[in-house]
């Protein structure tokens, strides 16, 4: 008889094309730190090249123009036949993987013409507003297409300006890569970039650089870069492709850093240069290179209540709250009250402001909307309705009718289904670990098993229910209960 192990291992393997690569990655490197074993192959090989940076291009920058990435990593154009030989063998179902796929065939042999293929091919299966997972396996050239691709004609127009040879050859990217590493990069690199050799083109052998190919920017705890001047350096650098890549790291260096560094006050303080002006000229030029996805938000609401809540800070988180990024705390900040009232007073024309309270209440803040602007909310349908939903969790008055409710709504029309879950249990239990457990519950007996998706959904929240309860307190707490157990009086 199969071991529990053994059966999770066979289920996992199984299930794996047909999930997003990054779920496959995390339970994959978890169950190996665990189990101190690898996983069956050709899967282990495929998770070490594809974290393993060993093949990476080390390549320096010294100039003034990019003070947040001294040093950056490029995958090299030609990587061999072992990536394109190992994912031939798994017949991938989730379209997350086709990416990897191009990029495996493409570094056997890459040339013009297999890079217009592979950008065709991907055309006809894989949409770039999907999550895109590049890591070690995608060549630059391929990574800096398929990286500014915002929609498949995106992907065929470029495929035949690769095939008509405007970005170049084999012959020209290993002469770029060379130049790189052995000539650093400069400033004169980054201002040759304009928007008509945005993402490659065929002279970046003599000057300039794939910055289109570059995820995030790698920054050491050592650097200490000063807001305003980056700030000035940007206002003076011409509006386009490259001033958007530049403004995009800002945001990376000010809002993701902060969970890294040791020094998180260090870069809590620096938001304080920036006014709401400020922020929101970088961060719209931000998204012009690249699809919002997330962003914290300790940095911007330390900045707000150091310098007050002003009409011009609430327009501007208003604004923000539109923009499609997907929120998140590491700390609720005591200027959510001021924005909770901002929108229960008129939900209406301070409708941004919700997603933002939406991700404070799952981080800890108390969020107690009205009723009343919680179904005005409701009203707009999609992730508003969605939102307010998650709300009315926070609502110290909600009655269980209501709550059975509202907990079927969500397991009845949320589109990502563990995520709702996720939130829903994080908000509740935010008032009482009843409420936690009672929301669950209640999701877990009302959900529709009408697809692949919902099923894996329903899984992952027994699973998430099943820690959540592990982590109640012990009725052994309780005077009542260790007395009527018999047990020696207590120390103390």
């Amino acid at each position: 008889m199969a071991t529990r192990k053994e059966w999770w291992l066979k289920k996992a393997v199984g299930l794996a094309p047909k999930t997003e690569p990054w779920v496959v990655f995390h339970h994959l490197t978890e169950w190996q730190r665990v189990n101190e074993r690898s996983f069956p192959e050709p899967w282990g090989k495929i998770a070490e090249n594809t974290f393993s940076n060993v093949r990476a291009l080390e390549i320096t920058y010294r100039g003034s123009l990019l003070s947040t990435a001294p040093r950056l990593q490029l995958i090299p154009a030609e990587l061999g036949s072992e990536n394109r030989k190992l994912f031939e063998k798994i017949k991938f179902e989730n379209p997350a993987w086709f990416p990897l796929i191009a990029g495996a065939r493409f570094g056997e042999h890459p040339d013009s013409k297999t890079l217009a293929s592979e950008l065709r091919w991907l055309s006809k299966r894989w949409l770039p507003s999907q999550p895109l997972l590049w890591q070690n396996i995608m060549p630059w050239p391929l990574q800096a297409c398929v990286m500014s691709a915002k929609t498949t004609d995106d992907l065929n127009q470029m495929a035949n300006m690769a095939a008509d040879g405007n970005f170049g050859n084999i012959n020209e990217w290993k002469k770029a890569e060379a130049r790189w590493i052995n000539e650093t990069l400069t400033d004169e690199d980054v201002l040759s970039m304009s928007d008509d050799r945005w993402p490659i083109d065929s002279r970046l052998s003599k000057v300039g650089f794939p910055f289109a190919a570059i995820g995030y920017p790698s920054i050491g705890r050592a650097l200490r870069s000063d807001p305003a001047k980056q700030l000035a350096r940007l206002k003076e650098f011409p509006r386009g492709r490259m001033h958007s890549w530049i403004a995009r790291n800002i945001v990376w260096w000010l809002s993701h850093e902060v969970r890294f560094f040791e020094d998180r006050a260090y870069y809590l303080n620096a938001w304080r240069e920036f006014s709401p002006t400020d922020l929101r000229e970088i961060l719209d030029s931000a998204r012009q290179i690249i699809e919002p996805r997330w962003i914290t938000l300790d940095g911007i609401l330390e900045n707000s209540a150091v310098n007050g809540m002003t009409s011009e800070w609430v327009d501007f988180l208003n604004w923000l709250g539109q923009q499609d990024y997907d929120f998140h705390f590491y700390e609720p900040n005591a200027v959510i009250e001021e924005i909770v009232h901002h929108f229960c007073a008129d939900p209406v024309t301070k409708r941004g402001l919700l997603p933002i309270l939406t991700a404070a209440a799952v981080s800890g803040a108390k969020c107690f909307l009205s009723r009343t602007s919680l179904e005005v909310a409701r009203s707009w349908g999609g992730s508003a309705k969605e939102d307010a939903l998650l709300l009315a969790f926070a609502r110290e008055d909600l009655t269980n009718q209501e709550l059975k409710a509202i907990s079927g709504q969500v397991a009845g029309e949320s589109e990502f289904l563990d995520h709702a879950i996720w939130r829903a249990m994080a908000i509740a239990s935010k008032v009482s670990f009843t409420r936690g457990t009672a929301v669950a519950l209640e999701i877990l007996r009302t959900v529709s098993l009408d697809s692949e998706d919902r099923l894996a959904a329903l899984q992952a929240t027994r699973e998430r229910v099943i820690e959540y309860l592990n982590k109640l307190p012990s009725n052994l707490q309780k005077t009542a209960v260790w007395e009527s157990l018999k047990l020696p009086p207590r120390l103390g």
